[in-house]
Formats: C-alpha cells, structure tokens, sequence
C-alpha cells in the first residue's frame, strides 16, 4: 500500500527531511503493529480534507487555520485567514531546511491548548508532524488537512490527494500582516523577555 505521502517533496525544499518526516508518519506494517511510539501518536491525530477543513472553518469563527509551510511559500498564497507558524526553517549553515527550534513556543504564544486548530502545509506532511508535535504538548483539538495546500503525489507525481488550492477553495496572498510569521516570532519573543 503506497502512502499519500510518497514521491515528490510535498513542497518541501529538501527531500531528506521530508523523507525523515514521511519517517515518523509512516503507517504501521501489515498486522498492525508499530515499532515507534511516534508513529502511534501520529495515527492519533485526526484527518480531515481540504473541503472539511473549508466547512469548519465557515462554520465555526473559533476554529483556526495553522499553515506550517515556509514564510516564501506562504505568502504566494495560503487559506483565508490563515496563522503562518513554519515547522521547518532554512538553517544560516548549512543552507538546508532543519526543524524550527521556535515552533512550539510561537504557536503556544498565539494559540490556548484548547483552541481547535486545523494543521496545513503543501501536501499534509509537514502538517502531520506539526501535529504531532502540538499534541505532544497538549493542544486537544487539533486536525491535519491531508492533501494539504497543493495536493499529496504518489511516486509519478500523480495527484491522490485533492489539496486546498486546486479544490477551488478561497486563497490569499500575502505574509498575513498580524497572523505573519515574523509578527508572531516577535511576539514569542517578547514574551521570554
């Protein structure tokens, strides 16, 4: 069984860390059984599609959008109203994407534990993890829109899972003045201090 999240990088500019988070995402081997607590606590988190996470957010104003995608890749266009918090961040060194020391801390400084938060990236891999992660840290209410903002690619590049542009769902450019990364790392900030 092929998963969504194989081929392509998903957005990702480096495929060696989409792998390793494809990694800690995977689902279990036949019968069931997993080797990796993280992949359990993946399995947990729970999935919705672009057109569901479009209906929520409609109908529910306390239900809010987290686009863990890159600054660049966010502000060529996101969901409406969407909050940009990046799981991954170019690393000065090297030049290569590595996990966003700050993630946690940023999104703890604008979201309760108990906000409903609906997690997107390019094809939901990223957003998986982010996931994860959140709920690692006690955020209860949080879901991963599979498929993601671009859609999920099998090996060949073929599209098998729907993402939110190409639904036809509302997008906006732009970094999200308040809601943008760099105000909310401000903030974060601010706040140790």
């Amino acid at each position: 069984m092929n998963s969504p999240f194989e081929g392509g990088t998903g957005g990702c500019p480096d495929g060696q860390t989409e792998r390793h988070l494809r990694s800690l995402t995977a689902a279990p081997p036949q019968g069931g059984i997993y080797s990796d607590s993280r992949t359990r606590l993946a399995m947990s988190v729970k999935q919705v599609t672009p057109q569901e996470a479009f209906k929520t957010l409609e109908e529910d104003s306390q239900t809010s959008y987290l686009d863990v995608r890159t600054v660049p890749e966010f502000t060529a266009g996101h969901p409406r109203n969407a909050i940009n918090v990046p799981i991954l961040v170019p690393d000065p060194a090297s030049g290569q994407m590595s996990p966003n020391p700050e993630f946690l801390a940023v999104v703890e400084t604008r979201f309760p534990k108990d906000a409903k938060i609906i997690v997107g990236c390019m094809s939901g891999m990223r957003s998986q993890r982010a996931a994860d992660l959140m709920q690692k840290a006690g955020y209860q209410d949080v879901s991963n829109m599979q498929g993601g903002f671009g859609g999920a690619r099998d090996a060949t590049g073929r599209t098998v899972r729907q993402g939110w542009r190409d639904a036809g769902l509302p997008v906006e450019p732009g970094d999200g003045g308040p809601a943008s990364y760099e105000s909310l790392l401000g903030k974060a900030k601010a706040q140790k201090a």
